[in-house]
């Protein structure tokens, strides 16, 4: 499968068993993205959400 990096239009190649919300990394800007969508051989990525701290609250 291929998917195009919403951030530097870099062409990404996939595995076939890619699941929606799953993160990967760009291989180009290596920028964390997530699978947000999967409709047969199309794959939409988007940025992943920011990584917060957890102070254990």
């Amino acid at each position: 499968m291929q998917a195009q990096c919403p951030i530097c239009d870099a062409n990404i190649t996939l595995s076939n068993n890619i699941e929606v919300a799953e993160i990967i990394t760009c291989t180009e800007c290596k920028n964390r993205l997530e699978v947000g969508s999967i409709n047969q051989k199309d794959v939409v990525l988007k940025e992943a959400p920011k990584v917060e701290e957890d102070w254990g609250q």
